[in-house]
Parts: C-alpha cells; structure tokens; sequence
C-alpha cells in the first residue's frame, strides 16, 4: 500500500494511469464514498502535489485540485500569512 505524504511526488506513469481511469467516468454522485475518498485525499495533499494534478488535464480531479489550490491561496491572503502555493 501506498503511502502518501505532503513531500509526494507523483511520477508521469502515474498520471498516465489516473487519466486513462478517469477518462472513463461521465459523473461523479454527489457523497458517494468514492467521492469523500478523493476529497479527503485532495485535502491532504500539499501545494506541490495539487499544481501536478490541476496542470495533468485529469477529468474531475484536476478541476478539484485546481479548486483547493485557489481556496488554499485564498485563505493564506486572508489569514496575511505568506503563500507557499
């Protein structure tokens, strides 16, 4: 099993994957467990991780890691705290 952690790198090959997966999927149900799995792991990943996923043109989760990058950002700007993203 995979470990993910904030320093996570995610290789090319692995992104291939994921969008060969997703590409699949038309829609995503609204508190499906599927779901609140990818949201609690897009809520665990660093800054670094969510730029490769938002920048991999993978349906439905770049636009969600594109969405935590900008409300991350958000709320650092709002806090006056020094962005990292």
């Amino acid at each position: 099993m995979t470990t993910f952690t904030t320093e996570t790198v995610f290789s090319e090959r692995q992104l291939t994957i994921l969008r060969r997966k997703f590409v699949r999927i038309e829609r995503i149900t609204p508190g499906s467990e599927d779901l609140k799995k990818l949201t609690h792991l897009l809520n665990v990943l660093g800054p670094y991780q969510l730029e490769q996923l938002a920048g991999a043109k993978i349906r439905f989760v770049s636009l969600m890691s594109h969405n935590r990058l900008t409300a991350k950002a958000e709320l650092r700007s709002g806090l006056g705290l020094k962005s990292s993203v």
